[in-house]
């Protein structure tokens, strides 16, 4: 009956097997603990992955609900690490690297000027080499004394078209389609990198519906 009811909650049957071994409570309550945050945790990515699917149900390529505006921006200091990154490593890499920036940062003489940034440089879809050149940068008001991996940067300026998405990160490519169709549709060509712009901390807004993030592509200056 012991074995049923803990296995009902989902338990590993190492952590049921390591249960029944002992009759302890300073050594069973460990177990427990450790597996009632295990399924506080799904609980969570379930609850994400509800609000993923909310956020998708009613858009389709051609009716995407994005106000598009071209903006001249200026150009941006910024404290950066540069890497490529494969496409399955991107979600769960960039927030420790934006921790270590941050942590670097956190120091009187390097106060931040803007929200962080995912800057976007190379992009590259084939099989073998699927990833993104980009960097992770947070704009500052003075020039850093550089690390072996963080080093200054700049976010450039100029004309861009942005606009801001609303929602989860893992839907962000719909404002890119966005940005792209309004481009072809009003005869610009793209020039320079593009980034995102994080306005919302995920700390203090944990609902990934609340996020809002803007997203920028240069432009060149002529129309084609």
């Amino acid at each position: 009956d012991q074995i049923r009811l803990l296995r009902a909650t989902d338990m590993p049957l190492e952590e049921v097997r390591l249960l029944l071994a002992t009759s302890d409570d300073s050594n069973q309550h460990p177990i427990m603990a450790r597996h009632r945050e295990r399924l506080l945790q799904r609980i969570e990515e379930y609850r994400q992955a509800v609000a993923l699917l909310e956020q998708l149900q009613g858009w389709n390529e051609i009716d995407l609900p994005y106000e598009i505006e071209v903006r001249e921006v200026p150009l941006q200091t910024t404290a950066a690490i540069r890497l490529w990154l494969p496409w399955n490593l991107l979600e769960q890499e960039t927030g420790p690297l934006f921790q270590e920036v941050m942590a670097y940062l956190e120091r009187p003489q390097h106060p931040w000027s803007g929200s962080p940034a995912a800057v976007y440089y190379q992009v590259s879809d084939t099989e073998e080499e699927g990833g993104v050149d980009m960097e992770i940068a947070i704009p500052i008001q003075q020039p850093i004394v550089e690390t072996a991996r963080i080093r200054n940067s700049i976010i450039p300026g100029g004309r861009a078209v942005m606009t801001t998405h609303c929602g989860p990160y893992q839907c962000i490519s719909r404002a890119y389609q966005a940005i792209q169709h309004w481009m072809q549709i009003n005869r610009y060509n793209s020039a320079g990198p593009m980034w995102e712009s994080y306005l919302t901390n995920p700390q203090s807004a944990p609902n990934p519906a609340e996020y809002r993030t803007e997203v920028y592509w240069m432009l060149d200056d002529l129309r084609s």
